[in-house]
């Protein structure tokens, strides 16, 4: 039997970064491609939860701020939602996880992020059950690793030794993709376990998974593409341009052989 797997997509943020829009539509809610004769705007949140249900995901809970879009949304999806204060992505989590039943196997997606097809459901479905796993950027610049780790299914994916939160080009760590997947007693613990409470936003979360790492093995997995951040105007008209774009592509592989798979404009984004 699968274990029982399940998300937490975190959403508690003011979307502060984005100005105007953000004070009025939350950033994970906000349309990126226009809706279709047959189909609602796509979101970021919407992406998420068709790629975690894809993955095999059973149950998914927001960990959202009060505002009312976040309740019609998650009826929507067909997800729960649990508010919480505008305190860190680790209280996110926290009270996320505890929203959900028991759960063997756990995931956190960021709902700030727009991942290129197929790849979230790739990070998730990697075959290693028993061990953290956090998702890195494809820049080399920041990569903090040390000797490849082979798990039980003969996989290898090398061993966290770091992380930075929001690195320069030249910072020396591994820059996190906001994605990561726990068993589900190693996430236990971690959200049994308080972090300073000067540490605010996704620093939160960074400092919770530092502590995770002195007990337990993270391994890297780094997605095959960019991924883009939409808590920014710049991130967010990139992320309305690269999807239009790989909707287009995938339109154009439809029609040329009656198959919607290829290598899509979003792979090619900048981060």
């Amino acid at each position: 039997m699968a274990p029982r797997f399940g998300a937490v997509i975190t959403a508690g943020g003011r979307s502060s970064r984005l100005g105007p829009i953000g004070e009025v539509i939350p950033k994970g809610l906000l349309p990126l491609v226009a809706p279709g004769p047959d189909a609602p705007p796509e979101t970021a949140i919407g992406r998420i939860v068709r790629s975690l249900r894809a993955a095999g995901v059973t149950d998914i809970v927001v960990a959202s701020t009060d505002h009312p879009w976040f309740g019609l949304a998650a009826a929507s999806y067909g997800i729960r939602q649990v508010v919480v204060p505008p305190t860190g992505e680790f209280d996110a989590v926290r009270l996320g996880w505890h929203a959900l039943p028991r759960c063997e196997l756990g995931a956190v997606v960021s709902s700030d992020n727009v991942f290129p097809a197929g790849v979230l459901e790739g990070f998730l479905g990697c075959p290693e059950p028993g061990v953290s796993v956090v998702a890195g950027s494809p820049k080399a610049s920041i990569r903090r690793y040390t000797e490849v780790t082979v798990t039980d299914g003969g996989h290898a994916l090398p061993l966290v030794t770091g992380l930075v939160e929001k690195p320069d080009k030249d910072a020396a760590g591994l820059a996190k993709a906001g994605a990561y997947r726990f068993p589900g007693p190693v996430l236990d613990d971690l959200v049994a376990r308080g972090v300073e409470a000067d540490r605010f936003g996704e620093h939160s979360m960074t400092e919770a998974l530092l502590r995770v790492m002195r007990a337990d093995p993270v391994l890297a997995y780094e997605f095959p593409s960019s991924f883009l951040d939409i808590g920014t105007p710049v991130g967010l008209d990139e992320a309305i341009g690269a999807l239009a774009a790989e909707r287009d592509a995938a339109g154009a592989v439809d029609h040329g052989n009656g198959h919607g798979h290829g290598r899509t404009a979003l792979a090619e984004a900048p981060t």
